[in-house]
């Protein structure tokens, strides 16, 4: 039902095409990202995002000066496709500020995915958690870019103000949304959905405990409340 798949990375005809030359990690890390039931003519990769956040990753720049350039210019590409389709707009939050704000000759419906709470209301939770766990305040600080552009802070902060329609992951998403004024019968919750394992006999618990976490370490992310759980 699309008329176009925007995305930095994707396994389209190009790179199908140098598959064979590419480094092994990189063509499996490619394939993945593919889906037959999506049309390839319908995919437009935004390459060389691809290639300022690796140079940039390698420059050692703050990750989140990296992802506001990119995201940007996938929201500009984004309203560049929708103004010559006349087409309507689907953006994660992050993409979303330049396309919902920009001028269009149709009016295109604005629709936003919105899969982390709103800034303000997560600011105020890590806050707190920082003043408790002040070894956590570098990620803090760096994760909610306290010291970014005020324009980076208010595409962030914003952004739902122009939506037609706002799809939450989860209520507590859709709850930070309420908190700072959006209209009730714009945000709908579509959860994330999962495959659950097959019912198995409980196994006996081990002496010894171990853990594996993959993924960030960010402070959002809460693993020192766990480990201090556990």
């Amino acid at each position: 039902m699309l008329d176009t798949f925007l995305t930095d990375a994707y396994f389209s005809k190009f790179a199908q095409s140098i598959e064979a030359w590419l480094p092994s990690p990189l063509a499996s890390k490619l394939r993945f990202r593919h889906d037959n039931a999506l049309p390839l003519d319908r995919v437009k990769c935004l390459w060389a995002n691809v290639i300022e956040e690796h140079i940039r990753h390698r420059l050692g720049c703050a990750e989140w000066q990296t992802f506001a350039r990119l995201d940007r210019k996938l929201s500009l590409a984004a309203a560049a496709l929708a103004r010559r389709a006349g087409s309507d707009l689907f953006l994660y939050q992050p993409y979303a500020w330049e396309a919902f704000t920009a001028s269009y000759r149709h009016t295109p419906r604005k629709v936003m995915f919105q899969f982390h709470p709103h800034p303000d209301l997560e600011r105020r939770i890590l806050r707190e958690d920082s003043a408790r766990y002040n070894f956590f305040h570098y990620s803090y600080e760096e994760e909610m870019g306290e010291h970014v552009s005020e324009i980076i802070k208010q595409r962030n902060r914003d952004c739902w103000r122009y939506a037609d329609l706002i799809l939450c992951a989860t209520e507590f998403t859709r709850h930070s949304l309420l908190e700072v004024g959006a209209d009730a019968a714009k945000c709908k919750i579509v959860p994330y959905g999962i495959d659950l394992p097959a019912p198995s006999v409980q196994a006996q618990a081990p002496e010894a405990f171990h853990v594996l976490f993959v993924g960030s370490g960010t402070q959002r992310k809460g693993l020192h409340h766990l480990a201090l759980a556990w």
